[in-house]
């Protein structure tokens, strides 16, 4: 919240940064999420200035429920006036941009660099995208379930289908382990693109990368 409210700031956008979190699975049924959103968005329906967007575990569809209930939200589904942010990947161009700036100081060319992506959600999914378009190979990704990697590169098209069919990166194939061994994925560009404070200076030596843009 702290880190959020000091970004929009310095973008000079007038927005808070507050955040909340909601306990359960990310992954639970779509009727038990509903009623869980929908339950959220009555417990802060007296808090006027708190103005829920989407953040890890929810999408444009768990706004659109908080706003049915109580009337106010962002990040809504573009079929009720909102920017789909999830599904253009705002999160992931933005990042692939910084990237893009940064590999000048890497003496780094992103035609035939190789990408390791922690995370294929939303950032990571998109940021995947965007690189390729710049010539990048993906050669490793991780999800909860595991690790998956090629030094040739993956077919990230064939990664979305399985996280889209709710199903996780490790059914590709490939080189497999579990979901911390993407640390040790040898690559020009390593991407945190799910939780924070993955990297710590217990693991630090672990990484064989040139650059470390943060996604998460």
């Amino acid at each position: 919240a702290r880190a959020m409210t000091f970004k929009n700031a310095a973008a000079n956008l007038n927005h808070g940064g507050g955040k909340s979190v909601i306990v359960g699975d990310p992954q639970m049924p779509g009727k038990k999420k509903e009623k869980l959103f929908r339950a959220f968005a009555r417990a802060i329906r007296d808090i006027q200035d708190y103005v829920p967007g989407p953040d890890m575990g929810t999408n444009e569809i768990c706004m659109a429920w908080v706003k049915d209930e109580i009337g106010r939200a962002v990040g809504l589904p573009e079929a009720i006036g909102g920017i789909p942010l999830d599904e253009i990947g705002a999160t992931g161009l933005g990042l692939a941009a910084a990237i893009d700036v940064a590999k000048d100081y890497c003496d780094m060319d992103l035609k035939g660099a190789t990408i390791a992506v922690q995370g294929f959600g939303s950032v990571g999914k998109h940021t995947a995208r965007f690189l390729k378009e710049k010539g990048a190979v993906l050669v490793g990704v991780c999800d909860l379930k595991g690790t998956v990697s090629d030094p040739d590169g993956l077919y990230r098209d064939r990664l979305l289908a399985l996280h889209n069919e709710g199903r996780s990166v490790i059914e590709y194939g490939k080189k497999i382990a579990d979901k911390d061994a993407i640390i040790d994925v040898a690559c020009d560009i390593w991407v945190p693109a799910a939780r924070p404070d993955v990297i710590t200076t217990d693991n630090l030596a672990r990484l064989k990368t040139r650059m470390l843009p943060q996604g998460a």
